[in-house]
């Protein structure tokens, strides 16, 4: 149950046949006097158990690939962002300098219109 509570990968059936055979086999000589079919049989069956009930490897692999991917869109999305915060940024600085000429030439124009009506009453 440590294995679904930790959410670790399930061991496959080379995995437990391995372990089977360091654990068990060398230490139990009787199992030499049984048919090796029986174990098999267990080990597959626990092998179908872990693959019902666990977390296969491949489905890790694939959560693996998902969560890989999803973070590379993510980073991708970030950047897309800082690109556009940049753009809004440049175009703020252009609607500032924009203001800025549009108000200097109205105060010019003003200017202008004040020194005409100044020549209007003096001549």
């Amino acid at each position: 149950m440590e294995l679904f509570n930790n959410k670790e990968k399930t061991p496959s059936k080379i995995d437990l046949q391995n372990r089977f055979v360091a654990n068990i086999k060398s230490a139990n000589l009787w199992y030499y006097d049984v048919s090796k079919s029986s174990s098999q049989k267990a080990i597959h069956n626990l092998a179908q158990a872990f693959k019902t009930f666990g977390i296969s490897k491949r489905s890790i692999q694939y959560r693996q690939d998902v969560v890989e991917e999803l973070e590379e869109r993510v980073l991708s999305l970030e950047k897309e962002i800082k690109e556009k915060d940049d753009e809004i940024y440049d175009l703020e600085e252009k609607c500032e300098e924009f203001e800025k000429d549009y108000c200097d030439k109205c105060q010019d124009y003003e200017d202008l219109e004040e020194k005409a009506l100044h020549l209007m009453m003096v001549h």
